[in-house]
């Protein structure tokens, strides 16, 4: 079984730390001809490559989570090497349980950690920096994926939303025709019943009775036909605007609706579209009993009972010609 990064540093760890017993213990042959000073320098070195080893074991562990398989294999392979042709130049060879004081083997070792050390540091910087870039730009990438997905959401609904503006438009133009209608009718029956009303008192003390009942009567029908008339006209006119304004409202839901599920993913939208069309098809949205009728015609209508006001008139006009 393949030893672990970790495993592997602590092995050569404690090879170390077996030589720095002996050191401490005074268990060291120096080679020949060497000075207090290069002895001194062995102590300064076996010490601080203690340190840097226990930083070294340290660091790594610290950041355990992060060695890929690339960067542990290449620890595991120095590490190795380490042991090998650095820390075993401790072994003095010609005495047991020695030493050997050579003050270029714990520096070696020592400066191969820092070393090491800041490669390892500067890798997962490395690798830190990689991610960050590689996460900026799949954001990037989502944002244009949903950008483009919401562009194909209104794409589809377009020629719903086509539908529903030219529907608009044309019960828009329809509310408008019964409107003009209502007011053609309006004016046209005013001036009837203005010149008809006129004619009327000029040659009423020539007109028998019966003739002057049968001509209110007359009116009296007529005004109520006119009124029949301009309700059905109003309401149309009111049955078509209220269309066109739920159709305007259908059209800017459909057209809102690509931007409004940007970022959703697609079996979700799909859930959601199809959750909707019981919203937008099929469904009688004005029944025909539901209209709303228009404040300003129902202003005009108004006028229309001004026919009946005026038979009214008339009738009592007709009365006290009689009762004279």
């Amino acid at each position: 079984m393949k030893e672990s990064v970790s495993e592997v540093c602590e092995r050569a760890f404690l090879s170390f730390e077996h030589f720095y017993k002996l050191y401490k213990k005074n268990q060291v042959t120096y080679p020949e001809n060497y000075s207090d000073k290069d002895k001194d320098d062995f102590n300064y070195y076996m010490e601080n490559c203690l340190v840097d080893f226990s930083s070294f074991l340290e660091y790594l562990n610290d950041h355990i989570d992060l060695i890929d398989n690339v960067l542990s294999d290449s620890i595991i392979a120095k590490m190795e090497i380490l042991e090998l042709h650095h820390i075993r130049k401790l072994n003095y060879a010609g005495k047991p349980f020695m030493v050997y004081g050579d003050k270029w083997a714990p520096a070696n070792i020592s400066g191969w950690l820092s070393e090491y050390k800041l490669f390892i540091k500067n890798y997962l910087d490395q690798q830190k920096s990689a991610k960050l870039l590689i996460d900026s730009e799949v954001h990037a990438l989502r944002g244009r994926i949903e950008n483009y997905t919401a562009a194909q959401i209104f794409e589809g609904n377009l020629e719903a939303y086509d539908i529903y503006v030219s529907s608009a438009k044309s019960n828009s133009y329809k509310a408008l025709i019964y409107e003009a209608l209502f007011l053609i009718v309006l004016c046209s029956i005013g001036c009837f019943s203005y010149s008809t009303f006129d004619k009327f008192q000029n040659t009423i003390n020539s007109l028998e009775t019966s003739t002057i009942v049968i001509f209110l009567i007359s009116k009296f029908f007529v005004a109520c036909v006119v009124i029949a008339i301009c309700t059905y006209l109003i309401k149309r006119s009111s049955q078509h605007r209220k269309m066109a304004q739920i159709e305007k409202t259908t059209a800017l839901e459909l057209k809102a609706m690509g931007p409004y599920l940007k970022g959703i993913s697609d079996d979700k939208i799909e859930e959601i579209k199809i959750s909707l069309v019981s919203s937008y098809f099929g469904v009688s949205h004005i029944k025909d009993e539901d209209f709303h009728v228009n404040e300003a015609l129902t202003n005009n209508l108004k006028a229309t009972s001004e026919i009946l006001k005026a038979t009214s008139e008339a009738a009592k006009a007709v009365s006290e010609t009689f009762k004279k």
